[in-house]
């Protein structure tokens, strides 16, 4: 988040001295940097002016231009909180001085509104250039993704993000780009298993690698059960298969969420009451609505059993400094 400075004098509604009694009290200057802090003054005090000066040392008082007496943000006792956060600013005139808070924190809008955000113009042409022989649909802004990113893990260099449904790669562009800006090494893992992986995501990281500079990723297809379940659905012929392929469907991959049988049969309560052909819909349903990956890519464990045949389906595609 960008500092944005202002007065640390309150003005407006409810921004009276009377307002608040224990906001009222001088910050101390010296060599133009705030020292400290005096005590809350007596309700009879009031400062000859805004500045005050006392030896070498300078005392502000929450007085505006017009010499209205009015509260310092913050009360006596949790200004010494927040004395990081305040930078001292000379006047115009030269007679006296401001002093302004930068906040470093705060909640971030709901509704963002900014000319970057617009995915079209930084978006969809971003993409265009980077993959021009390539079409995805409604690519988001990658600004809109970077101050995402920004707003969470703008000052951890080492952080690791996750985005479970890459799509064009924004998520990855745009923590290449913070690391080209601030000298990161953060890391990206996209998942992603629609066909415009290859030509597009992948594509996309690759190019923006190679004019950053640096960088570097690696790309795997992974291990994909469904094919070999596809075809003992198909050739099977009894219920017996049918329902060792269910077992074996629920122990090798994660449901993301359940098919109910009433859905194939109004009149089924279970798996086991549906009929041969019902059963091998519901098993299709079940693949088709889970896409059932399980990541046992580049893995030499007996237990999975990974064949050369399935191992030939990894890709390192990229890899090493651009």
């Amino acid at each position: 988040m960008e500092i944005s400075w202002s007065n640390l004098r309150n003005w407006g509604g409810e921004s009276l001295r009377e307002d608040a009694k224990n906001c009222f009290y001088p910050v101390i200057i010296e060599n133009e940097q705030i020292i400290g802090f005096g005590d809350v003054l007596d309700e009879s005090e009031h400062p000859e002016s805004q500045t005050v000066l006392h030896g070498e040392k300078y005392y502000v008082y929450p007085i505006d231009i017009n010499g209205v007496e009015r509260k310092w943000r913050y009360a006596r006792q949790s200004v010494d909180g927040i004395k990081h956060l305040l930078r001292v600013r000379r006047k115009q005139d030269g007679k006296g001085f401001e002093v302004e808070i930068g906040k470093d924190f705060g909640i971030y809008r709901t509704v963002w509104v900014d000319p970057r955000y617009d995915a079209n113009e930084y978006g969809t042409k971003i993409v265009k250039s980077l993959v021009p022989n390539c079409n995805f649909d409604f690519p988001k802004s990658l600004y809109n993704v970077y101050d995402c990113i920004y707003s969470v893990i703008g000052k951890d260099k080492n952080a690791i993000v996750l985005d479970f449904f890459a799509g064009s790669g924004t998520t990855a562009h745009a923590v290449l780009e913070l690391n080209k800006k601030d000298d990161g090494n953060r890391q990206f893992i996209l998942c992603e298993q629609l066909d415009y992986v290859k030509c597009v995501t992948v594509e996309r990281v690759k190019n923006v690698i190679k004019s950053n500079g640096h960088g570097s990723f690696n790309y795997f297809e992974l291990l994909q059960w469904n094919e070999s379940f596809i075809r003992q659905i198909e050739q099977s012929q009894n219920l017996e298969a049918l329902w060792d392929i269910w077992q074996k469907i629920q122990s090798k991959a994660h449901l993301s969420y359940k098919v109910d049988p009433k859905t194939i049969n109004a009149n089924a309560s279970e798996f086991k009451d549906l009929s041969l052909q019902d059963q091998k819909r519901f098993l299709l349903e079940v693949l088709d609505k889970n896409a059932l990956y399980v990541n046992y890519s580049e893995i030499d464990d007996a237990e999975y059993a990974v064949t050369e045949e399935d191992k030939r389906l990894n890709h390192q595609f990229y890899k090493g400094e651009a």
